[in-house]
């Protein structure tokens, strides 16, 4: 859903769910099995998740969310 790299890029990463997963309770997951914090987008609008790194995330941080969402989403 983010836009692609180019004039309109930016760090914040929103990216719709699977219709079987709710975003609400993948946020939940998200925080109690990984410490990571996501905005929720409600199904009446996405059902999707947006992610929004700060100056004090790392690459790694970054990898390891990626790692999270993909091995829960698999």
């Amino acid at each position: 859903m983010s836009p692609p790299p180019g004039p309109l890029a930016t760090p914040l990463v929103a990216f719709k769910l699977p219709d079987s997963v709710d975003s609400r309770e993948f946020r939940a997951l998200l925080l109690k099995k990984y410490r990571i914090v996501v905005k929720v987008i409600g199904k009446e609008v996405l059902n999707g998740t947006r992610i929004s790194p700060h100056i004090f995330n790392t690459e790694k941080d970054i990898d390891d969310a990626i790692k999270a969402i993909r091995t829960e989403l698999a």
